[in-house]
């Protein structure tokens, strides 16, 4: 069997940047031999699906990526770069977070990361969601290229969710904006490939050690085996990944299994063919707290730091605020009273009071005074917990006293459009390591957790018929993920502020006799509800058939003249494919307080199962009124705050103890909060009732039914068909690449719902045994991609010293992403596109030592998702526009929604209740039936 092309020599890489867009590249070709030779001298081919791996240093010679069969990288028009497994071992790579941050054009959120990846980019940093979960769950996912999107991840050329590690990798290869060689639908950013190690036919084998900062240990075994001579060869990978960071405790512990098989059946070779059978499977398990980049939200420093402060808390019984907004003008402005982010802290719920440093329990139950008739305790209003906010807070606080003392004009007013929200000021963090020591420290402790496991199955047979003028290959690919997180400050980022109660309201009001002087007055909190728990679950099958037929005018037609050299060689590849995924998403509440709670207390008689949540917060110090912060020291949560199995709660009991000596109607008269004489009735006197007492109340715990909070299931199924040309014209100086694709995709999907039976109306408990019903929505795409590749002549290169050339390129990439998305007025949305026009020129010199290529591109992504104020925001900025893209909706909108007799808008019932709220409210405003 005759040796196929010459292969090249190794390029210099893009991971180096040199102040252009480098790209991996080739030299001058030179003699290729085998991968590996047998004890028959029999020689081992590549066959058009495998590229070079096994004696690559840090330069690459072909690829898959370019037109998915084997080509070299010179002749590659589009936007890669390909980084070798001895590059990897040298620079310490290990997975994607660690590679992307040396490759050109690329980002990855993370510790040592180059972008934020929070997922409230352009909308600030708020306590009201959790900004950095997808990096926590999923950081090898939280990546971009060309400043766009993630790119899609992808094994072996299948779309994965795996995350892969370098033990087993051979080389990763990064293609940069839209491509349908590679995929018709799929992120418009461009994709990250790792191709995985194959058996090979010699005996080798290696063991690595590593020991790395703060007692991080990685070992590893890589081993293979020729069973039989040049025909079957057995590798296997293990891998024991023990990272652990400056943040304690935080931590990642990966273990993973890998087995490759490559079987050369020499009684199906002949001379002009050959069949090879590959097999690979993988298991491994990830568990993992990982560290935090995003400091606490600040509502500390900003009261600590006020003149206006007070240095003994406020009475919240005395404390009033405005109907419309947190603020009282004789307070500091940043000083609030209610509650945060709808985190009821204080309301009549179970609540928890735990100390973060030790872990103990405080104090539970309710944190608000229930009156006996409901008359309030002297009629008393506003009776809510005072609390510290932070600068968004602030600015809101300060502009409304400003407008109400200058008739809602905003001239010269402080932080413009804060009070109406037509100007968003975000929240600061706390990055002072002196207060709380977010650097050393993650606030969650062992309060938070990330897991994944999972299994990976390829079979992978070629057949090369014709001295390999026709191949075919037909590939099995499956993937069995799991991925799952719970944490008690996972439903927001984490926030410090501090309770400024001077009295407790569990108690009588502070000018009647049993009052209660807060003893927690001026400490620094944490707060957060009963955490949440998610798990999904992906299954991935695919199925692709690629035929490549290879036409070459001097082999095939035994000519060496000047037309042959003029035409070349050819590729023709033709693939076929169906990918299908399974998604099932579970949500679930950490652990709740037994619904009896609500029955027992009377706080809500009709109580189901599922309401079992509380709240809880926990003192990180001591009092810091009179204080800066500065030096605090708080303590995160160095303890697991898990609610015993029984708890005493504290709740107001409306039981009548005065008995039949005391007439409820006859007149009560004290000293009321102003210092006047005032009479009620004794039904009002808390004296006559039996007032606060403790009642026993089961925890539930985790594994329970009535945890579960809802759901979703999921199926895609894309099939493709793609046929791709490349062409050698004129001695290889010529070559021209062409790809046509057709995707079709069809997506299905169902949540469990009280419509659907599987929420029971009557407990709320969560059925999770459900099935997708819906026909789903189908939808199918043309994309063409199309690039060529220039040389110098060869009559021109010979005459340059030291292998000099020079190649110019073009390429014109496109893609979309498929996702079924629906609009405000409920019409399907396309899909998000992206094409691309790359120019490149790439110098070639000293004898392959020096390689450099510039790239000029432009990259348009359309139909992209966007929240509201996020093409403007920056988390670098404190106030930008918030409602330019609502804005724009209601005037897309406003002409179809029908309107009332009275002629109010009647916004549609199949609207969101966030749609429904804001835009239905900004409906009334814009057409000057509100004010503000």
């Amino acid at each position: 069997m005759k040796n196929p092309a010459l292969r090249r020599s190794l390029a210099l890489m893009s991971a180096f940047p040199l102040g252009v867009a480098l790209q991996a590249q080739t030299t001058p070709a030179t003699e290729a031999t085998a991968d590996a030779t047998s004890t028959d001298a029999d020689v081992v081919l590549l066959d058009p699906f495998t590229v070079t791996t096994e004696h690559e240093g840090y330069k690459a010679v072909d690829t898959l990526a370019g037109s998915r069969v084997r080509t070299d990288l010179r002749d590659t028009p589009s936007a890669l770069s390909v980084v070798t497994s001895k590059l990897m071992q040298d620079l310490g790579v290990t997975n994607a977070e660690s590679l992307l941050v040396y490759t050109n054009n690329t980002e990855v959120a993370g510790l040592s990361g180059n972008f934020s990846g929070v997922s409230s980019r352009g909308t600030g940093v708020a306590l009201a969601g959790p900004a950095e979960n997808n990096r926590l769950t999923k950081p090898g996912e939280v990546n971009r290229s060309r400043g766009l999107t993630a790119m899609d991840s992808t094994r072996n050329y299948f779309p994965s969710d795996i995350p892969w590690d370098g033990y087993n990798v051979s080389r990763v290869d990064i293609s940069r904006g839209p491509n349908s060689f590679l995929f018709g639908v799929g992120s418009p950013s461009g994709i990250s490939n790792a191709s995985t190690n194959e058996a090979a036919f010699a005996d080798k084998g290696s063991i690595e050690a590593h020991y790395g900062s703060f007692g991080s240990t990685r070992e590893s075994l890589d081993l293979n085996k020729q069973l039989i001579p040049g025909e079957l060869a057995l590798r296997v990978d293990l891998v024991n990944d023990d990272k652990r960071y400056r943040q304690e405790p935080a931590f990642s512990h990966s273990k993973r299994a890998y087995g490759a098989l490559r079987f050369d059946p020499k009684f199906l070779k002949t001379d002009s063919a050959y069949t090879k059978f590959q097999a690979s499977f993988e298991h491994g398990t990830v568990k993992s707290n990982n560290p935090r980049t995003l400091p606490p939200v600040d509502y500390l420093t900003g009261y600590l730091n006020d003149p206006a402060a007070s240095t003994t808390g406020y009475d919240p019984w005395q404390y009033t605020m405005d109907t419309n907004i947190s603020v009282d003008p004789r307070k500091s402005l940043w000083a609030a009273s209610g509650s945060v982010g709808n985190q009821y802290q204080w309301g009549n719920g179970p609540q928890l009071y735990w100390d973060a440093h030790s872990g103990a329990l405080l104090s539970a139950g309710a944190a608000s005074s229930t009156s006996p008739t409901g008359a309030g305790y002297g009629a008393t209003s506003n009776t809510y917990n005072v609390h510290s906010q932070g600068y968004s807070g602030y600015a809101k606080a300060a502009n409304y006293l400003w407008r109400q003392s200058h008739g809602n004009n905003e001239d010269d007013a402080p932080f413009k459009g804060a009070y109406r929200g037509t100007v968003k000021y975000y929240d600061e963090t706390l990055d002072d390591p002196s207060v709380f020591d977010f650097y050393n420290h993650l606030i969650d402790g062992d309060n938070k957790r990330e897991w994944q496991r999972w299994n990976a199955y390829n079979v992978n047979l070629v057949q090369s018929l014709f001295d390999e003028r026709l191949v075919v290959q037909a590939v099995l690919d499956r993937e069995e993920y799991h991925r799952g997180d719970e944490g008690l400050l996972s439903a927001r980022t984490p926030t410090i502020m501090l309770d400024l109660n001077s009295y407790n309201l569990n108690a009588n009001p502070s000018w009647l006799p049993g009052a209660k002087t807060n003893a927690n007055v001026g400490r620094p909190l944490v707060f957060g509800d009963q955490g949440t728990r998610n798990t999904t679950d992906i299954t991935r099958d695919n199925y692709q058939i690629t035929t490549v037929y290879n036409l070459n005018f001097e082999r095939d037609f035994s000519s060496k003249g000047l037309w042959a050299s003029i035409l070349g060689r050819h590729d023709f590849t033709a693939l076929g494919s169906r990918n299908e995924r399974s998604e099932e998403g579970r949500s679930y509440r950490v652990n709740g307080v037994d619904y009896s709670y609500h029955l027992l207390t009377g706080n809500n008689l009709n109580a189901r199962a599922v309401d079992n949540n509380y709240n809880w917060l926990a003192y990180m110090g001591p009092s810091v009124l009179g204080s800066s912060g500065v030096r605090t020291g708080l303590s995160g949560l160095e303890q697991s705050l898990t609610p015993a199995s029984l708890n005493s709660y504290s709740y107001y009991s409306k039981q009548w103890t005065a008995g039949a000596s005391v007439n409820p109607t006859d007149p009560w008269t004290y000293t009321g909060k102003d210092g006047s004489s005032v009479t009620q009735i004794q039904a009002d006197n808390p004296a006559n009732y039996q007032s606060y007492t403790g009642i026993n109340i089961p925890t539930v715990y985790g594994g329970s039914d009535v945890l579960g909070t809802g759901g979703s299931k999921s199926y895609q199924k894309i099939s493709s068909l793609a046929l791709l040309y490349q062409g050698h014209f004129w001695d290889d100086t010529i070559v021209p690449t062409f790809g046509y694709r057709k995707d079709t995709t069809m997506q299905r999907g169902n949540n469990p719902t009280t419509a659907n039976g599987y929420i029971d109306s009557k407990t709320g408990i969560v059925n999770y045994n459900y099935d997708i019903t819906d026909e789903g929505v189908e939808s199918t795409t043309i994309s063409r991609s199309y690039g060529v590749a220039v040389h110098l002549p060869k009559a021109i290169r010979k005459n340059l010293p030291e292998g000099t050339d020079l190649t110019f390129y073009y390429f014109h990439g496109a893609n979309e992403t498929p996702k079924v998305r629906y609009g405000l007025d409920g019409s399907q949305l396309p899909n998000e596109t992206g094409e691309t026009d790359d120019y490149s020129v790439q110098y070639d010199g000293f004898k392959g030592r020096f390689t450099a290529r510039l790239t000029y591109f432009k990259t348009v992504n359309k139909n992209a998702f966007a929240s509201v104020g996020q093409p403007l925001g920056t988390s670098m900025v404190k106030s930008l526009p918030e409602w330019t893209l609502l804005l724009h909706a209601y005037s897309m909108t406003h002409q179809s929604i029908p309107k009332d007799q009275n002629g109010y808008f009647m916004v549609p019932s199949t609207w969101d209740s966030w749609t429904k709220r804001r835009l239905g409210k900004l409906a009334l405003r814009l057409d000057g039936r509100s004010s503000d």
